[in-house]
């Protein structure tokens, strides 16, 4: 199966948020599937920590993305 998560699936990702139900987390961490985040998400990203709004940084964000071994687009 083909998965593209938006920017809040990635933010909850990281930070272990309960709100990711235990099947969503099983979905992205299994095998067979493929997992796609878009650049876009990266822009979001870097426009809500220039707001001060997160702690993370765009470039944190794609490497921990990239170890996970999902696929940017």
């Amino acid at each position: 199966m083909r998965l593209l998560i938006d920017t809040q699936i990635i933010l909850w990702l990281l930070a272990d948020d309960a709100r990711l139900s235990t099947g969503a987390k099983e979905k992205l961490k299994t095998q067979e599937n493929e997992v796609f985040y878009s650049v876009a998400s990266l822009w979001e990203i870097g426009i809500k920590r220039n707001l001060g709004r997160l702690p993370v940084t765009p470039l944190e964000v794609a490497k921990a993305m990239d170890e996970s071994g999902f696929t940017r687009l």
